[in-house]
């Protein structure tokens, strides 16, 4: 049982694709981006910007630290900007996932007066909590 591996492939490296910031996407957020050393995006961030923006329903698959949350922050920001009573709520597999992503999301919301609050549930948050909360909560997670 030492060698358990029955195949393995090397897949070979790929250079990055880049795209433009969408043009219909707030200067608040370019503004962000640019200060972040972010001067474009990556095409998938850019098609799930734009597909999300059209209403469409996505899914996003790409490797680790690839951009993923940027991929799906981006249009939620956008239509809370546009409109501060915009809410959302983002479901995390484990407490520590959401608190990863809360600390990237953090630095983005900083940068607008119309950055929303955050409540985190769990299944140990008292239920009285939880639908009191839920009422006022922009950004959730």
């Amino acid at each position: 049982m030492d060698n358990l591996i029955i195949y393995r492939k090397i897949i070979p490296e790929k250079s990055a694709a880049y795209a433009d910031f969408p043009d219909f996407l707030c200067r608040e957020i370019r503004e962000y981006l640019n200060t972040r050393g972010i001067p474009r995006l990556y095409t998938h961030q850019a098609e799930m910007y734009e597909t999300a923006m059209c209403g469409a329903n996505a899914v996003i698959t790409t490797s680790t630290a690839s951009g993923k949350t940027l991929s799906f922050l981006l249009p939620v920001l956008q239509r809370i900007l546009e409109n501060p009573l915009t809410r959302a709520v983002f479901i995390y597999p484990t407490k520590a996932l959401a608190s990863d992503q809360y600390r990237a999301i953090q630095p983005i919301r900083n940068t607008s007066a119309r950055g929303g609050s955050r409540q985190g549930y769990t299944t140990a948050t008292p239920r009285r909590q939880s639908a009191v909360g839920s009422a006022k909560a922009p950004i959730s997670s």
